[in-house]
């Protein structure tokens, strides 16, 4: 595995409100990105727009998921830990 780099992209304790600006900002720059995708490759009529369109629906469950966890910190009184790790690899 020499050939996978790691970079700590989030990492730390934050409040909820904090959270959900970091989390929502990454995953709605996600779904900005293919929704261009499909935009793009519907308008030229090139590629496959599956792969992106079922992303979106993927990404958007997540944004559920990650408001479900903000409100259950927000009604606790909690802070949230965020440990978001990216592995980048280089494809032979």
């Amino acid at each position: 595995m020499e050939n996978v780099t790691e970079i700590k992209l989030v990492k730390g304790e934050f409040t909820p409100d904090e959270a959900k600006e970091v989390l929502f900002s990454l995953v709605m720059s996600k779904i900005r990105f293919h929704q261009l995708e499909v935009f793009s490759n519907g308008e030229r009529n090139i590629g496959d727009i599956d792969y992106s369109e079922k992303r979106i629906t993927e990404l958007e469950n997540s944004k559920i998921v990650i408001d479900s966890k903000i409100n259950e910190a927000i009604s606790k009184m909690k802070r949230i830990r965020i440990n978001g790790t990216i592995k980048i690899e280089v494809l032979e």
